[in-house]
């Protein structure tokens, strides 16, 4: 994941987890192997919604580069709203291309 969007899930983390049902997204995330069954057993683990949703959050940068555009796509799916809100807190420069680009080799995961 790049530095970038690490940047952005942080920026609008309380928004996503106001707003998230990770069963919505969960399930797609494991379709593109960003998340194992382990990662969901401890996300599911969690007493509440938002709990889920914070552990979703602390878990995907660490998935590697593609998690975030995963992520992104699901979202845009399933909470188009917050899709619009990650690409608003994009740079003039990234909003067209928010899930594209490299900012350096050394931020592949």
């Amino acid at each position: 994941m790049l530095e970038k969007h690490r940047h952005l899930l942080l920026k609008f983390r309380r928004e996503i987890v106001e707003d998230l049902l990770v069963d919505d997204v969960v399930v797609f995330l494991q379709s593109k192997f960003v998340l194992d069954s382990d990662d969901t057993e401890v996300i599911r683990g969690e007493q509440t919604s938002r709990r889920q949703a914070e552990m979703l959050l602390d878990i995907l940068p660490k998935k590697g580069y593609e998690s975030f555009e995963h992520f992104f796509t699901a979202l845009s799916e399933k909470y188009p709203h917050l899709a619009r809100l990650l690409e608003s807190g994009a740079s003039e420069d990234e909003r067209n291309n928010v899930v594209e680009g490299i900012d350096s080799p050394l931020q592949r995961e």
